[in-house]
């Protein structure tokens, strides 16, 4: 995690290396985290974080050690590669048995963390309470939160020599201030626009500036697309792209190399996107790099003759690569939110998520006095369909019918989930049950037209759907299978989210018992 706190002090180097241990333990839940700084000087191992770090660290903090004491195993201090240590091995050398018996370790993962070439410390995942083999993934994200506390120390270490090159200017302090706490408030920021808002901010409170814009990279597209702007002519700037190579920022995304350009106007390279002035205009542009990666390319402007120096630039080249750190945790941080409340095979809402979102749907309806319906949907015969055809195309039956609860709802206002097994549950708000019965019979001699929208009436298009089309990839004519569902609404049959779907589950069991391949309402 690349930091432009000021630091002046190895507690804040702590401050900052605590948000990765604490991160590592809450995502991989070891029974401790320790980051340790390697002094390459005196070849010694400085305690830096540790989580939990409530006073059971093994080493009290800055007490110095050998590389050699944290394992006799040469490959994580010279090979630089991860090393797992389980006590229970064969293969472990004596040295580290009584090492690890003695700090009382079961299994150990030790994570080298090199920027540049450079080891600059250790991150260690320790368990007491039992053997664990790490996986292949689980190494692999423990490296990608090594890199970030290699970053951290890295920069750290870089910003305390910057801040002894200034340490006379008078407004350092003001500096040192602001920038220790909104970068604070930037590395705890898991939301890309307020990312954005918190490096404009962060920027402004260490030098003025005109106009700041960040560009992101479309891969796909090969193009940068101007995502975020603070300036007058924000609007014609937003969604501006340019190809990557083309004008000075497509350059530095190409690159990935910074660049201070003062006389933006007569830089033959200069593209400006269509409404903006052309003006004497000085320009920061930094990439947004993590991992080698290219995410875009920030860029601050000063107009009318106002040009930048040095300090600025190794300010915005600081707050940039803590920005792009920052990014990526957001984008990581949404992409375990959505493992999380996703299920695996469907790719729908799973079960926790679905009570989150459906206890948030009930109270929106008792508030405002309107209906919610809700369909408990069951795969006719599933096991039978299994033990026929397998597991493989029962997998393909349960995406399938994942396709047609999404198809059959409305995009962002209904909610589908996978309820467990061949079960799924839709909430349809603001949508009575809608007197089912009769609905389902006008909805099966029309063919199943969207013209109706309530509980029984989408559940019927449903029903209908999966009996209609073939299960893909299970022969030629394809099978088929039904599906059974029961309907309940809130209020009109249940006041709880627990009687909601008792009395759903409640209807969809009289579904089976009438015949399967039908839909009920509670009554």
């Amino acid at each position: 995690m690349e930091s432009t706190r000021t630091i002046s002090s190895t507690l804040l180097l702590e401050d900052v290396l605590a948000t990765v241990a604490e991160e590592v333990g809450e995502t991989l839940l070891p029974s401790r985290v320790e980051i340790l700084e390697y002094d390459a000087g005196r070849e010694a191992l400085l305690p830096r974080a540790a989580y939990p770090a409530a006073g059971d660290s093994r080493t009290p903090g800055g007490v110095e050690q050998d590389p050699a004491e944290r394992s006799r195993d040469p490959s994580i201090i010279r090979g630089r590669v991860p090393v797992a240590e389980r006590i229970s091995d064969p293969a472990l050398s004596p040295a580290s048995k009584r090492r690890m018996e003695r700090l009382g370790e079961k299994a150990c993962l030790n994570i080298p963390l090199v920027y540049a070439d450079d080891l600059v410390g250790l991150l260690l995942l320790v368990e007491t309470h039992g053997d664990r083999v790490y996986s292949s993934e689980e190494i692999e994200a423990a490296c990608a939160l090594g890199e970030q506390a290699a970053v951290a120390v890295h920069n750290a270490r870089r910003y305390h020599e910057m801040e002894a090159a200034y340490a006379q200017l008078e407004h350092q302090l003001r500096d040192r201030h602001e920038l220790l706490r909104l970068s604070q408030t930037l590395l705890t920021t898991l939301d890309r626009q307020v990312v954005f808002e918190q490096i404009a901010l962060l920027l402004a409170a260490l030098f003025d500036y005109d106009a700041l814009d960040i560009a992101l990279m479309d891969h796909a597209a090969g193009r940068l697309i101007v995502d975020f702007a603070v300036d007058a002519t924000g609007d014609h700037t937003l969604g501006f792209s340019v190809p990557l190579g083309c004008g000075v920022v497509g350059a530095v995304a190409e690159t990935g190399c910074p660049e201070m350009v003062n006389d933006m106007l007569h830089d033959p390279r200069a593209v400006s996107a269509p409404g903006t002035d052309s003006r004497p205009q000085a320009s920061i542009l930094v990439p947004l790099v993590v991992e080698e990666s290219v995410l875009g390319v920030l860029t601050v402007d000063r107009f009318d003759g106002r040009v930048f120096g040095q300090r600025e630039f190794e300010l915005v080249h600081l707050v940039t690569n803590l920005g792009a750190v920052a990014l990526r945790n957001a984008e990581l941080y949404g992409e375990m939110q959505s493992r999380a409340t996703t299920d695996a095979l469907t790719g729908l809402f799973n079960r926790g998520a679905l009570d989150e979102r459906l206890e948030d749907e009930l109270a929106k309806a008792r508030r405002y006095g309107t209906p919610v319906s809700l369909l408990m949907i069951d795969i006719d015969d599933f096991k039978p369909f299994n033990d026929r055809y397998g597991h493989a195309c029962g997998d393909r039956v349960l995406v399938h019918l994942a396709e047609v609860l999404s198809r059959s709802t409305r995009e962002r206002v209904d909610v589908v989930a996978r309820y467990g097994g061949e079960e799924f549950v839709v909430v349809l708000p603001s949508t009575a049950s809608g007197g089912a019965l009769a609905a389902a019979d006008r909805l099966r001699e029309s063919l199943c037209t969207d013209e109706e929208h309530s509980g029984a009436a989408v559940a019927e298009r449903i029903r209908y759907a999966v009996a209609r089309d073939g299960v893909p990839g299970t022969g030629d004519p394809p099978a088929t299978v039904t599906v059974s569902v029961g309907v309940a609404a809130y209020p009109e049959h249940a006041d709880s989210l627990e009687r909601l779907l008792a009395n759903a589950d409640k209807a969809l069991y009289l579904a089976k018992g009438l015949g399967k391949n039908r839909v009920e309402v509670y009554r």
